[in-house]
């Protein structure tokens, strides 16, 4: 009995290292100052300015609209 306690608890502790790495690495990615990215820098002829692209309305199965422009569409394939 004491073999299966001792490794039902190695078991829990693994998966929750596991998950707590997970989250660590979804924060870095998620906080623009962990990410580890040059900044930027724009060419001397160019403006720093950007224009926001013009809304692209969808409409969804429940009846509200959506802003394409601000959703990135990513489509996975199936085999």
């Amino acid at each position: 009995m004491s073999l299966i306690k001792s490794l039902l608890f190695t078991l829990l502790l693994a998966a929750a290292a596991v998950q707590a790495s997970t989250r660590d690495e979804i924060e870095r990615l998620w906080n623009p100052q962990g990410m580890a990215a040059q900044p930027a820098q724009p060419a001397a002829g160019t403006s720093a300015r950007t224009e926001k692209p013009a809304p692209r309305w969808f409409r969804l199965s429940n009846g509200r609209q959506v802003n394409l422009a601000d959703w990135k569409v990513v489509l996975f394939m199936q085999g």
